[in-house]
């Protein structure tokens, strides 16, 4: 020990695992603090206390700790304040003593005005080094400059929590550096030099400077001996600066006590004074540094004695956490301390789950058998997603719980409707923007709730998901005009939209106009040359949110709740630092909107139910349960990644006093440790995470080597009583197994068609269940809100195309005819795709096609007396006593010189196979050849086929091909004819069933009706029956 350490009694450590608010309270009321051997406040004494927590979170379960310990007796508490030093999100800037406070303090700039400076700075920078590729980029891009500013403000915070001036900056880059990094620090100059002079001239300071400022003014009022009653700071680590002072000022007053959380005091001193800075007790060594008190000198806090099961357990945790220099003691450790080790283990349990899911489960499970036994249970992870998996897993049971670190404002209702009105706008309110509007729980707009989802269904069908385009609500609005009468006038409409009665066309008509009153001033929102000032960016999306969730039964309900009420409080933030805001597009205000809700956490004010609990860590510290989780304790998990400070180097952050990546480590593991030392303690961590496997936690590492050299390697165990595990596997487990059926439905014989096109025999043929959906059940499938252009598109383009173009030039080809066929092309893709980047992708394409067929179009001329296009044809025979009806529509037909026939279908995808017996076989162009020749096709003779082409047009090079069907034409026509009629026979019979297929020709594509036949659930199970 240093001989010129300051000993000082009123510094004190509650060893974790020990309650330290319970023992905090019973210290106070039974004398124990600020000095041991005091006398007992008496019930008004303690109002001129003040006690200093870490975290609010905490200040409210002291208070609940005072009434425990007081058994009932009625008393004035003490002042209870919170540090605010362990959360960025909750520095105290309110005062702790009446009167402590400088006069003239500025004030604190807010986060948002600081970004916006720091926005017009980088834009003025941009300006000024046009030349520079980070610059060009900043000009062009608003979001690539909100990152950067918002990354600016979050170096300037840690310089000023650390309380070291910015200018230092200067003297870090000093020596040989690479360009890039010379380069930041002219860059850096923003922070340095112009944001404050700008802030100068504003008259305001940083939220973390002004903290600094008065946490110096209570120190210094501490100081000078005029504080009202005791002070006693418990539970901080004085990890900032100005914490620390104040701190070290308490621990010397004579009635001021400090009262430490954890402090190791079983770590030997050679350890002890080469502690990294991601060691659980580094932030502590460096407290007692900076107050001048040495660890040996510092006291249990009376009362607050452990177990041996305690002492055992932080004896064990102190293992774990041991700095890998001395590592080599771990021998000597297992070696002497064996039994020890037993008894740390003994109410330990380790869970290595298969998943996340597995994992969540088994934490549902053991949470839900302490609320059976009575007991209090805290699950603490900084794993949201374990949280939130957890949280559900407890609602099976119906047993509600809330998770006290709170949901990023994001993710609630509120929010997720304004992000969905700025959605809407910014893509011109396309329909399925447009829908998921519609459908939000907030969505109002005026109408009858009873009957609101099913007027919106009504809009979806008749407007959203009809075959028209419409842009904008102006277009939406003109379209519901238009359809009320095309949907009579139009056969080919979808079922759905047909059975549209006129009251409802007239609903949807009101409704849209609704919409168009009502959504209207986001309409400019999709513009890329509109920009507007950030305050009337707000009014407007404001002003719509409240008009469209606006009921009479809860007018105000955007603003309700606790999710309400922050998305209040960040907006009138927001309007606060307008004034400093560069003018935006709406796709910028939407950009900046989403950051402010992501960065936003929303926290229950009320507990559901008191004796379950989810923590995070921050929400975890001096909180003490009969059972602790600790879940999620899977390495970049917990401990979390160090991460890289994007613009000072670990040495250049260490030569400037500031806090290198590493600490939050540090922080993290003395969270792990606190929890650790619990009474009960479960350990859990999944082997995958994301469908890859996953490393356990350090911790978990070093405790399982530590149990194998004692020879106790299962000591941690699950304990065969309480499989939680097995039970979690088990859970969802059916007892028996009873596979699906193959669907074989056989409707009667009445109801079984008998008029088919060649399309539908090929159906009937590879798919005869989605035939029975198709013809018998009339299922149509709706046609999807948004259709992204693709493969498909471009065939029906080129076949557009190459009709038009053969129709106009049917008896001759012009000069120049591939450029008028490209023409073709060109003209209809503008009509049908509004993409211009893909048309351009296309374009290359369509040039290689049109010169390509043209060349094929010559010979294909040279025999050929005329040609039919889009030909129309039928074919009527009888099967017994049934009669049948053919249909088919060919691509092109070519009459030839011979008087024969010559079958052309136009492919730009995979080509059909006209071989009999194949998986992949297509007899659509042998059944025309069957309507062929028998005079079928009104618009030519009856004639033979002479052959079947395929012409392929990829675009490609070559940019086609030509298959033409080998064999005798004529007899693989009547093979098929004699087929077709076999087929349908077969399917005359009542006990034929129309069994769903259980190979479909691309399992990685949905087709039609495969969410009826669920194929995926029998296909491949042996001896699947038919249902």
């Amino acid at each position: 020990m240093n001989a010129e350490t300051t000993v000082n009694k009123n510094v004190f450590y509650i060893p974790a695992g020990v309650p330290f608010l319970n023992s905090l309270a019973r210290a106070i009321l039974s004398g124990k603090l600020p000095v041991p051997g005091g006398p007992q406040p008496q019930h008004t004494d303690l109002a001129r206390w003040t006690i200093l927590l870490p975290t609010r979170r905490a200040t409210r379960a002291l208070m609940q700790a005072f009434m425990d310990e007081g058994k009932g007796t009625a008393q004035l508490l003490p002042r209870i304040q919170p540090l605010g030093d362990v959360d960025e999100g909750e520095l105290a800037l309110s005062t702790f003593f009446p009167g402590s406070a400088p006069g003239s303090l500025p004030d604190a700039i807010s986060g948002l005005e600081q970004q916006f400076v720091l926005f017009e700075l980088i834009h003025i920078w941009a300006r000024q080094h046009a030349d520079n590729p980070l610059a060009k980029m900043l000009d062009n891009s608003a979001a690539h400059a909100f990152d950067l500013a918002r990354s600016l403000a979050t170096l300037v915070e840690s310089f000023e929590i650390s309380n070291v001036d910015i200018k230092i900056i200067e003297t870090l880059f000093d020596g040989e550096f690479a360009q890039h990094r010379q380069q930041i620090l002219a860059f850096l100059d923003i922070v340095r030099k112009q944001l404050p002079e700008k802030m100068s001239v504003m008259g305001k300071i940083g939220i973390s400077e002004r903290r600094n400022l008065l946490m110096q003014a209570q120190t210094e009022f501490l100081a000078s001996r005029k504080a009202p009653g005791p002070v006693i700071a418990a539970g901080s680590t004085g990890s900032i600066p100005a914490t620390a002072q104040l701190l070290s000022c308490i621990a010397s007053m004579e009635n001021g006590a400090v009262v430490l959380p954890g402090l190791d005091r079983s770590l030997d001193e050679d350890s002890w004074n080469c502690l990294p800075e991601h060691h659980p007790q580094f932030g502590m060594r460096e407290l007692l540094g900076k107050m001048s008190i040495a660890r040996d000198d510092i006291a249990i806090l009376p009362g607050a004695l452990e177990s041996p099961g305690g002492q055992a357990k932080n004896w064990l945790a102190s293992e774990l956490m041991r700095p890998a220099d001395t590592t080599d003691q771990w021998r000597e450790a297992v070696t002497k301390s064996r039994q020890t080790l037993l008894d740390a283990t003994g109410d330990i349990t380790v869970l290595d789950a298969e998943d996340l899911r597995e994992q969540s489960l088994a934490i549902a499970l053991i949470m839900r058998h302490g609320l059976e036994e009575k007991q209090t249970i805290a699950l603490v992870t900084p794993d949201r997603q374990l949280a939130r998996n957890v949280k559900t897993e407890l609602s099976r049971w119906n047993i509600e719980i809330d998770d006290s670190a709170g949901e990023p404002l994001k993710y609630s209702p509120h929010a997720t409707f304004l992000l969905l009105l700025l959605e809407a706008g910014s893509s011109r309110f396309s329909p399925l923007a447009l829908k998921s509007l519609l459908f939000h729980p907030l969505s109002c707009f005026a109408t009858d709730k009873e009957h609101r989802d099913d007027l919106f269904t009504k809009f979806e069908i008749g407007l959203l998901r009809s075959e028209f385009t419409y842009d904008g609500l102006q277009g939406l609005h003109q379209l519901s005009e238009k359809l009320t009468s095309f949907s009579v006038e139009n056969p080919y409409a979808h079922p759905a939209f047909k059975h549209l009665t006129e009251n409802d066309w007239q609903a949807i008509l009101q409704l849209s106009e609704q919409l168009l009153g009502t959504l209207e001033p986001l309409s400019g929102f999709a513009e890329q040359n509109l920009r507007l000032p950030l305050s009337e960016l707000i009014t407007r999306h404001l002003q719509v949110a409240e008009a469209a969730c606006h009921s009479e039964h809860n007018p105000n309900v955007l603003w309700q709740g606790d999710a309400g009420e922050k998305l209040s409080e960040i907006f009138s933030a927001l309007q606060a630092a307008a004034h400093l805001a560069p003018t935006m597009t709406g796709q910028e205000y939407t950009m900046l909107i989403e950051q402010q809700l992501s960065q936003t956490v929303v926290r229950p004010r009320l507990v559901q139910q008191g004796r379950l609990a989810i923590y995070g860590l921050l929400e975890a510290r001096l909180i003490s349960t009969d059972v602790v989780i600790l879940g999620g304790l899977n390495e970049t998990v917990w401990p979390p990644i160090a991460e890289v400070d994007p613009w000072l180097t670990r040495p250049q952050l260490r030569n400037a006093g500031l806090t290198i990546p590493e600490r939050k480590v540090g922080l993290s593991a003395h969270d792990f440790a606190q929890g650790f030392c619990a009474r009960q303690v479960y350990l859990t961590y999944s082997k995958k995470l994301n469908n890859a496997p996953a490393v356990p936690s350090r911790w978990i590492l070093r405790l399982n080597a530590l149990l194998t050299a004692a020879g106790v390697k299962d000591a941690c165990n699950n304990d065969p009583q309480y499989p939680w595990l097995e039970w979690a596997r088990q859970l969802d487990r059916p007892q028996s197994f009873q596979p699906t059926r193959r669907p074989s439905p056989k409707p009667p014989i009445d109801l079984r068609p008998v008029n088919f096109s060649v399309s539908g025999i090929e159906t009937l043929l590879k798919n005869p269940y989605a035939f029975f959906a198709d013809k018998i059940l009339k299922l149509k499938p709706l046609d999807p809100l948004t259709q992204q252009a693709g493969a498909a598109d471009r065939g029906n383009i080129v076949h557009a195309g190459l009709h038009h173009f053969i129709q106009t030039y049917h008896d001759h080809l012009p000069e120049h005819a591939s450029k008028l066929l490209l023409a073709d092309f060109e003209r209809i893709a503008r009509e049908k795709i509004s993409d211009a980047t893909l048309r351009a992708f296309w374009q290359p394409q369509f040039v290689r096609m049109a010169e390509w067929f043209i060349d094929q179009e010559v010979l294909l001329r040279r025999n050929q007396k005329n040609s039919f296009l889009e030909t129309s044809g039928q074919y009527s025979f009888k099967i017994s006593d049934t009669s049948y009806l053919l249909t088919a529509r060919a691509d092109r037909l070519d009459l030839l010189d011979d008087q024969t026939v010559r079958i052309i279908d136009y492919k730009t995808g995979t080509l059909p196979n006209t071989k009999e017996g194949t998986k992949d076989f297509s007899p659509q162009l042998l059944l025309e050849a069957v309507i062929c020749s028998q005079g079928g096709f009104k618009k030519i003779p009856r004639a033979s086929v002479s052959s079947l082409v395929y012409i392929k047009l990829s675009g490609g090079v070559p940019a086609g091909s030509v298959v033409s069907a080998k064999g005798d034409i004529g007899l693989m026509a009547e093979n098929a004819d004699k087929g077709m009629k076999l087929l349908l026979s077969t399917y005359r019979v009542a006990t034929q069933p129309y069994r769903a297929n259980a190979e479909p020709a691309r399992e990685d594509v949905e087709y039609d009706y495969d969410y009826l036949s669920r194929w995926r659930e029998w296909a491949h199970l042996p001896d699947s029956e038919d249902a």
